[in-house]
């Protein structure tokens, strides 16, 4: 079984995100018994509400099997400040704006919180560069090109 490499906090939103599933699983269960109470099993209410409750199970099962195979990048490897790799902080800038975002496996990828997927453009673009080296970005307006200024 190949690891899944996330960072701690992957796996501990991870943990959260099950957590909660099953929380909404065991009310989807409920609900679909008091359907077929109330209505039979014959119902389309009975359907719909299988359905989601099925939809349910599949996105917890999903997320079990993340958290079977994960291992964090932080106990697999001691992250280093010199390089980036999966896990590292990167600032990038230019003339115009500067970023800062994390790299990170593409389970945990959520560009609202600027955790940027190694597997991503920019992701592929950084990984493994060192601090004043010059990067070139695709984003969807054009090329951009950034300096590391930071890693951490």
């Amino acid at each position: 079984m190949e690891p899944i490499l996330l960072t701690q906090s992957g796996i501990e939103e991870l943990q959260m995100q099950v957590s909660k599933l099953e929380v909404m699983l065991q009310r989807r269960k409920a609900s679909v018994n008091r359907t077929v109470e109330w209505y039979g099993s014959d119902d389309e209410q009975y359907f719909d509400r299988l359905e989601i409750k099925n939809e349910t199970q599949a996105e917890l099962d999903k997320y079990k099997d993340i958290l079977r195979k994960a291992k964090s990048v932080e106990t697999v490897t001691t992250r280093s400040t010199d390089v980036v790799e999966l896990g590292s902080i990167v600032h990038l800038v230019n003339p115009d704006t500067h970023y800062e975002m994390q790299v990170v496996s593409s389970v945990e990828a959520n560009p609202l919180k600027n955790k940027i997927s190694v597997d991503s453009p920019i992701g592929q673009a950084v990984i493994g560069r060192k601090v004043g080296d010059l990067v070139d970005v695709s984003t969807p307006v054009g090329k951009a090109q950034f300096r590391v200024d930071r890693i951490s």
